[in-house]
């Protein structure tokens, strides 16, 4: 048994009192029943909290790493509390924008429709026709389209180089609020 390999193992479908499932202990192949494996787990409501190494922690810290990465994965026109924290320990953000034109070889700014927005993290974005729009000001007319937030406006401020008027953009946006 020792040289067969799991994926040519007999599936089972159950897990029954007097059976034995296979582990790997001290480098070595051993057998355990049920029911030692149920006394060795024990009720999971049972279990101490406070102890990293416990399975309840263990599973409540996949899970939450799990929500948090599958809210990364979520963009909205709606805010959403993306589950990560800002430095100062309050809430991270995030809300994707629409811009239906972007400027025609200027600069114009966008409302971010946030309210009690308190710090501005980041933003980034892409425009139709495959264009990225980076969260940096750009230096020169010379850069297709540059996006920042100002914040003497409280606006999405974005600069085209050439004529992007036939061009719209989803900006995403990152940010806390002081309502926190």
């Amino acid at each position: 048994m020792a040289n067969i390999k799991v994926s040519e193992m007999t599936e089972a479908t159950s897990f029954d009192d007097g059976d034995y499932t296979m582990i790997v202990q001290a480098n070595q192949n051993k057998k355990i029943s049920k029911e030692n494996m149920m006394s060795e787990v024990g009720e999971l409501a049972n279990l101490e909290t406070t102890n990293k190494s416990n399975i309840v922690n263990s599973i409540n810290e996949v899970n939450s790493i799990a929500t948090n990465n599958a809210k990364d994965n979520i963009y909205s026109l709606n805010e959403i509390d993306t589950g990560k924290i800002w430095i100062d320990g309050k809430p991270i953000y995030k809300k994707t924008l629409y811009i239906s034109s972007l400027p025609n070889a200027t600069t114009d700014y966008y409302d971010t429709t946030v309210t009690n927005l308190s710090e501005f993290i980041y933003l980034y974005g892409r425009a139709s026709g495959g264009l990225i729009i980076n969260g940096v000001r750009p230096d020169t007319a010379a850069l297709q389209i540059g996006a920042w937030y100002d914040e003497t406006q409280d606006k999405i401020r974005i600069a085209t180089g050439i004529d992007r008027s036939n061009i719209s953009a989803y900006i995403t946006i990152l940010y806390t609020k002081t309502t926190d």
